[in-house]
């Protein structure tokens, strides 16, 4: 068994790494959203109580790893936001918060403010901003 997050009726993160909804509250205290216990991967949906493969392909994944984050990123841009870090030390703090989360969502407001920050330090264009917070983590090359 593990924990998963459901949005929208749609699973869109699993913990294998916890069994109990009071172990995922344990090891994970500061995530907030709909959890529970279950047996089920990202993309699948909660149809009457039971989990389906979705009939169209899987659902669009919008929260994922600080790695996954990040891969969403050139190396020029990651170049560009780490200097941006340090010389903005509430863009560091975020980025601190975020380093440490298991999950990051692009919907988050803070992800959106990061950005328009990095847009106004040149770091980012507003079109690599928009195509960012729009990621699909399910569309990132497989890690090896």
């Amino acid at each position: 068994m593990s924990v998963v997050q459901i949005e929208n009726g749609v699973v869109v993160c699993a913990w294998r790494d916890v069994a109990t909804l009071a172990e995922h509250q344990a090891k994970y205290p500061d995530l907030v959203g709909d959890f529970m216990e279950a047996d089920a991967i990202p993309g699948m949906e909660l149809v009457d109580g039971a989990f389906v493969a979705p009939d169209s392909p899987v659902a669009p994944r919008h929260a994922g790893t600080w790695a996954e984050f990040m891969a969403l990123f050139s190396i020029a841009e990651r170049r560009a936001i780490k200097t941006e870090e340090m010389g903005d030390i509430d863009l560091a703090l975020l980025f601190d918060e975020l380093r440490a989360a298991s999950t990051i969502s692009l919907g988050d407001a803070r992800i959106d403010a990061a950005l328009a920050d990095l847009v106004t330090a040149g770091a980012l264009t507003q079109a690599r901003k928009d195509e960012i917070i729009s990621a699909d983590f399910n569309a990132l090359p497989a890690a090896s």
